[in-house]
């Protein structure tokens, strides 16, 4: 859905923000808060009614919008969507983090899209 979502710095060094509130050596007070729209969202914003390619990089909430919401991929008008995911920031250990990599991949193939990556130790 349309929101503001907040995202956090680490606490020391320097790097990338994330979207999950409360991972280990991270700041527990947002540091960015943005507006976040849908892809359907901005596609009526910009009056398109098809995108070639979609390039998603959200800092790990790639998780909350394609496994964690009833977004309908299958409906999205696109040919290719890119995704940068960030499941070593998210799983508890390896294993977490390759099964919430896994399950966003299954998502999307029960949805009529095909992986297109060389197989790793991630693709189930």
């Amino acid at each position: 859905k349309d929101a503001v979502m907040g995202f956090y710095h680490k606490l020391s060094g320097t790097g990338s923000l994330v979207s999950k509130k409360g991972l280990p050596g991270y700041k527990t007070t947002p540091s960015l808060k943005v507006s976040v729209f849908t892809i359907p969202t901005i596609m009526r914003i910009l009056q398109h009614s098809w995108v070639d390619i979609i390039k998603i990089d959200i800092e790990g909430a790639e998780f909350d919008v394609f496994l964690n919401s009833e977004m309908d991929i299958a409906s999205l008008a696109t040919s290719q969507i890119l995704i940068e995911q960030h499941g070593r920031l998210y799983g508890t250990n390896q294993t977490d983090a390759k099964s919430l990599v896994s399950n966003l991949i299954k998502r999307f193939k029960r949805s009529g899209f095909s992986l297109m990556t060389r197989p790793t130790e991630w693709e189930m």
